[in-house]
């Protein structure tokens, strides 16, 4: 009977027909979608990562609201629509659940955005219409075109330095053997951390100046260095020969190898600086520089510069404690 009764209402509901539709709609289009990505043939772009989820939400709020759908279970269904979407992607193995999560947030941002400035528009020209007031210009082709001038201007690349400081009670010759050799680091507990983003585990050098090789051992693979700034005591700078995954995704299906792990997310230098704060005091400075490749940046680095802050807290955090350890036993 319950089965009967649902048939029913969809059968004499065109309103619950078209909600019906646009939650199906999600899940077809990521079979298109996730694939494309993967396979190269659409690149981590705004026409990939913006223009194309709003060609899906766009027309789908228009035609909720043509269906007599109200602007709240329009947007609760849109919404439905692309989570559904993320969700077949999970279960496909064509993505990681944290990254999912990360996009599904700037995709449902976007679209609701969208489809309320839209329904703003459609809604304020009607009621023009229908008092016969004023000119009755219709807004959606200077929304449509801010949008696609706001998409068009797509950063090819961010360049960004993350710096993090930490005062230590240790003299600078304490503090410098922990630059070069750092083992046993405890595990991030974060939950990006448990999802998968690498962290630190030990770090060793081997040599002694410039030229010398420090190894950085991630949870994902090593990150091997040249060093090439060398003042003990003062500072030492390096930089990147080649680096693992940024991250491992997690996907509980089984194990994924998204495209955008490879090369969209590059770690180039660094440099440690330590400065005197007294005759037992430092300031020991952290500054990381990486390139990210994925649109929009300014969204994108949110994620990117809080992980990094976190690591070099983490690793700023151990070097103190080992720094002012030695300092207490007199070494």
């Amino acid at each position: 009977m319950p089965c009967i009764a649902a048939y029913t209402l969809l059968v004499n509901n065109k309103r619950a027909w078209v909600m019906a539709f646009v939650l199906l709609a999600g899940p077809l289009l990521a079979c298109a979608y996730f694939p494309a990505l993967n396979g190269g043939y659409l690149q981590y772009d705004s026409v990939a990562l913006v223009a194309i989820p709003l060609m899906y939400a766009v027309p789908m709020f228009l035609w909720l609201r043509s269906s007599k759908v109200g602007v709240w279970e329009s947007l609760l269904t849109v919404f439905g629509g692309l989570s559904m979407a993320s969700a077949m992607a999970l279960f496909a193995q064509w993505e990681g659940g944290m990254c999912l999560v990360m996009g599904l947030i700037l995709v449902v941002g976007m679209a609701a955005i969208t489809g309320l400035l839209l329904w703003g528009a459609l809604s304020l020209y009607e009621a023009m219409a229908r008092k016969r007031k004023g000119p009755h210009i219709s807004l959606l082709p200077i929304i449509a075109l801010l949008v696609t001038i706001g998409i068009a201007r797509a950063p090819v690349r961010d360049t960004r330095d993350v710096v993090t400081k930490i005062r230590i009670n240790a003299r600078p010759k304490d503090i410098w053997p922990h630059l070069l050799n750092l083992d046993r680091l405890p595990a991030l507990q974060s939950l990006f951390f448990r999802a998968g983003a690498a962290y630190p585990l030990r770090t060793h050098t081997s040599g002694v100046g410039v030229g010398a090789i420090r190894e950085c051992q991630l949870s994902t693979g090593t990150m091997r260095e040249r060093i090439i700034g060398w003042s003990p005591g003062d500072a030492l700078e390096f930089e990147v020969l080649s680096m693992p995954h940024v991250m491992k995704e997690f996907n509980p299906f089984g194990e994924v190898h998204p495209r955008h792990l490879t090369g969209h997310c590059v770690f180039t230098n660094g440099l440690l600086t330590i400065i005197p704060r007294g005759t037992t005091s430092c300031e020991l400075v952290y500054r990381l520089r990486y390139r990210l490749k994925t649109y929009p940046s300014a969204y994108w680095t949110l994620w990117s510069d809080a992980v990094v802050k976190q690591i070099q807290t983490r690793v700023l955090a151990e070097v103190k404690l080992r720094a002012e350890a030695s300092l207490v036993s007199g070494r």
